[in-house]
């Protein structure tokens, strides 16, 4: 059963939508932390597009397993819920993963999967073992462990054992790290043109 009702649930994307990306990787390394997860660490990538000098890997994990831990590839996708994940992420995800020397990769966006990428997470497991994690789950893991969701007081005897959106940790974030943001919702993006002042010469 979801842990976030719908509309906590929506607050909670929006919520991280809004933060620039670099914000935002600091949000899931405190929850992959939160998690279990064992040095968790936030690499060089500060924009939510573009590659990275780090080889498509945004943060570096280790898991705790039975005789010792593995390591983990973290990628993360800031993504609005119009734009969904396709198979050829984890493609990416899995030579990432290989390149790298890691036991496994994890995937966290804040959209979907399409319906192939399931099938895709199947056929790479013998390889490069993948773990998903998409808007929805990602809402009710955050509301779990309480990073950006908080529960209200006992004395708040109507809303008690209920879950609320924490919007001083995602101010916090967003005053502490810098980075380039999604662009809001209407805003539009205008890209710059180089102009040549000097003619070219035709050729003859």
């Amino acid at each position: 059963m979801p842990l976030c009702p719908p509309q906590l649930k929506d607050s909670v994307l929006t919520s991280c939508l809004e933060l620039n990306f670099h914000a935002f990787l600091r949000a899931v390394e405190r929850l992959l932390s939160a998690m279990g997860y064992e040095d968790v660490t936030v690499l060089t990538r500060t924009g939510f597009v573009g590659r990275n000098s780090d080889g498509g890997c945004d943060i570096t994990a280790f898991r705790p397993v039975p005789g010792g831990r593995r390591a983990v590839v973290v990628q993360v996708k800031q993504y609005g819920p119009e734009r969904a994940i396709y198979r050829k992420t984890l493609h990416e995800l899995q030579g990432v993963v290989l390149g790298r020397g890691a036991a496994e990769g994890l995937l966290i966006t804040t959209s979907s999967f399409s319906p192939s990428v399931e099938a895709a997470t199947f056929a790479a497991a013998p390889v490069a073992p993948l773990r998903l994690i998409d808007g929805a789950q990602l809402a009710d893991y955050m509301a779990l462990y309480r990073v950006g969701v908080s529960k209200a007081a006992a004395e708040s005897s109507n809303l008690a054992g209920q879950f609320r959106l924490d919007r001083s940790l995602f101010t916090q974030l967003e005053r502490t790290y810098t980075g380039v943001g999604r662009p809001r919702p209407g805003t539009k993006v205008y890209a710059g043109v180089l102009v040549a002042l000097t003619p070219r010469k035709r050729r003859p």
